[in-house]
């Protein structure tokens, strides 16, 4: 059994900035075929748009409790990408 990321790596702000690498540097790596990520609604929905190639928004809409959202990849590296950009100079 592989080892679970502690919850401090992947620590986030309200920039998004700590959220997006930590969870690139803290998933990245896993050796899993598949990971389960249990977080708040704001990151994930971070996340989610970052996936579709929006960044961060002054008002976003939130991810409901308990809901299921898949990203292959493919789609988590480019929602870090995405994030990365928009952390480095944020504006909502």
């Amino acid at each position: 059994m592989t080892k679970p990321v502690n919850p401090s790596a992947v620590a986030t702000s309200r920039t998004g900035r700590n959220s997006a690498s930590s969870a690139d540097l803290a998933l990245s790596d896993r050796p899993e075929d598949t990971i389960l990520v249990v977080a708040h609604s704001l990151p994930l929905a971070y996340l989610r748009d970052a996936a579709a190639g929006t960044a961060p928004r002054s008002r976003m809409d939130m991810v409901d409790y308990a809901q299921v959202l898949r990203l292959e990849a493919a789609e988590v590296e480019r929602a870090v990408c995405v994030l990365d950009a928009w952390a480095a100079s944020p504006r909502f």
